[in-house]
């Protein structure tokens, strides 16, 4: 399956369209970190899946896009709220639910 690649408006319209969006980067090749995060990404969007969007890019497609927002390194997940990049973090283990939770709180 051929992945469709990312375009800074098709970026700048999913980041808007919900309150909260979450963007998992990763790359074909990390397959170890791959499942852990992908797992991670799966338990919020059970949580929260009407509250936030969530999305995977893969940079091997879409470098472009990871390097404007600051993704050096896979997997990394970047977190948004109300359009705005808050804070991308690199590392497979990381509690995407607590992330999320947490904006809720301050906004």
């Amino acid at each position: 399956m051929k992945v469709q690649p990312w375009r800074s408006d098709r970026l700048e319209a999913f980041v808007r369209s919900k309150r909260f969006a979450v963007i998992h980067f990763d790359a074909e090749w990390d397959g170890a970190n791959r499942a852990i995060t992908r797992r991670q990404m799966q338990l919020a969007e059970i949580q929260f899946g009407t509250d936030a969007a969530f999305a995977e890019i893969d940079i091997d497609v879409d470098l472009e896009i990871a390097l404007e927002i600051g993704i050096s390194n896979v997997p990394a997940i970047a977190y948004f709220f109300d359009g705005k990049l808050v804070k991308a973090l690199a590392g497979a283990v990381q509690d995407v639910r607590a992330r999320i939770e947490m904006l809720r709180r301050d906004q």
